[in-house]
């Protein structure tokens, strides 16, 4: 009678084990951990990981490396950020009877050329313009869109954000000055600026976001077909993508830029959530990560495409005499890697309400790649369950929240993450060692 599962099967009930192990020692030792709120909060703090860490499971589960994610997480994310609407309002006392002007006469006003508020129609006083710091976003979009490469007069005040905007035009009578698009600057006077309400420039975020994911899949496909076609490693192609991906990023942009449309805000506090009563409530990075995992079970375990993925992870010479699409699984697979970090950087949008070329995604690459290796999938390919990815992302999780409440240096994050993987490739190695004997008696 056997007593053991099969050894494919041994990697993956290690890691339920050591999940469900450290939940219960978590939850004697500390309070709260064990809540629906603490468990909640956990998911939600790896949903991008394990969005990301499902691509990179079939990419595994071919024999094949990326790592390329994390920066296409990166880069996706400055699309999102760099593509919405963002602009500025342009704001004055409230008893300035001005309320029209054009981009060109508020370039003039800004370069020094019109200094009277008579010249506007308006009294005869002297203008007074206010500008924000230089390392903001509502700064460059000034400069770019209304400047539009001039220079700014000796005579503009600055001030480091839109409440010392707003201060400083409340008590000057002449001020005039500009605030976020999505500032509200309640107490002040609107300026319309060629009959719009502001200097607005961006797209459609439904657009914005389809623009991110189109990047994705195609620095995927491009990828996938340059492992196929030219035959090179898939570790030094996806090496050159990520610093593609992440080069790209700062050429969007050298700094953070915060999103601020309310579409976000709202989806991501009121639209998508499901309630759960009380303060509670799944958010919409879990409602992704739990959609994206039933769609990927689906197309791992019943679909012709992911027993091509386990086919070629075992052998991909006898999956090309089986007369088995190798080229174009390849493809599919490192497309759907990228496909799944793009999807990452959307969330990284939504949950951090900005795009950062430099911290988004930074590391992901090898956090993706340990998840999977916890989660039981055999980094030569050919055995592993994308269930099992999830587990091992939250055990990571699970690690992190330990270290958190037991308030100590969150880098023994990465020293305990290094222990179990090493631990788990040895269970791996065993494992295979193990199956190759079984196989020969």
């Amino acid at each position: 009678m056997r007593l053991l599962p099969p050894p494919k099967y041994v990697p993956l009930l290690a890691t339920a084990l050591v999940l469900g192990g450290l939940f219960v020692a978590g939850a004697f030792r500390y309070e709260n951990f064990g809540t629906l709120g603490n468990v909640l909060g956990t998911i939600r703090g790896q949903a991008m990981l394990g969005v990301v860490a499902i691509g990179a499971t079939f990419v595994i589960l071919s024999g094949g490396i990326d790592l390329s994610v994390g920066a296409v997480v990166a880069l996706t994310g400055m699309i999102v950020a760099a593509a919405l609407p963002s602009g500025v309002q342009v704001v004055v006392p409230e008893d300035n009877p001005v309320r029209q002007i054009t981009r060109d006469q508020l370039r003039q006003v800004y370069a020094g050329e019109i200094t009277n508020w008579k010249q506007l129609g308006g009294p005869d006083r002297a203008i007074v313009p206010v500008t924000r710091e230089l390392a903001s976003s509502a700064h460059d979009s000034f400069m770019k869109h209304v400047m539009a490469g001039r220079p700014l007069a000796d005579r503009v005040q600055y001030v480091n954000d839109d409440s010392e905007v707003k201060a400083r035009v409340q008590g000057e009578a002449g001020a005039i000055g500009y605030v976020d698009l999505y500032y509200a600057p309640r107490g002040l006077g609107r300026l319309m600026i060629d009959g719009e309400h502001g200097v607005q420039v961006g797209l459609n975020p439904a657009l914005a976001i389809a623009m991110a994911l189109a990047a994705g899949l195609a620095i995927g496909a491009g990828m996938g077909c340059l492992i196929h076609f030219f035959e090179l490693p898939a570790f030094l192609v996806t090496l050159a993508g990520m610093f593609f991906a992440r080069g790209a990023g700062f050429v969007i942009h050298t700094r953070s830029i915060p999103i601020k449309h309310p579409f976000f805000l709202r989806t991501v506090n009121e639209d998508l959530v499901i309630p759960l009563g009380g303060h509670l409530e799944i958010p919409l990075a879990v409602i992704v990560l739990l959609a994206l995992l039933a769609a990927a079970l689906v197309l791992a375990h019943w679909t012709r495409f992911g027993r091509n993925v386990y086919a070629i992870g075992g052998s991909e010479n006898s999956a090309r005499l089986m007369g088995l699409g190798v080229g174009r699984t390849k493809i599919l697979i490192y497309t759907l890697a990228g496909l799944c970090s793009a999807i990452g950087g959307v969330v990284w949008t939504f949950e951090l309400q900005s795009g950062d070329p430099l911290q988004a995604g930074l590391g992901m690459e090898l956090d993706a790649i340990a998840a999977v290796v916890i989660g039981g999938t055999l980094l030569s390919g050919g055995v592993g369950f994308v269930a099992g990815t999830l587990m091992g992302v939250l055990i990571l999780g699970l690690i992190k929240a330990i270290i958190t409440f037991e308030n100590i240096n969150s880098w023994w994050t990465k020293i305990i993450m290094g222990m179990l993987l090493l631990a788990f490739i040895l269970l791996q190695n065993f494992v295979t060692k193990a199956s190759m004997r079984r196989k020969k008696t």
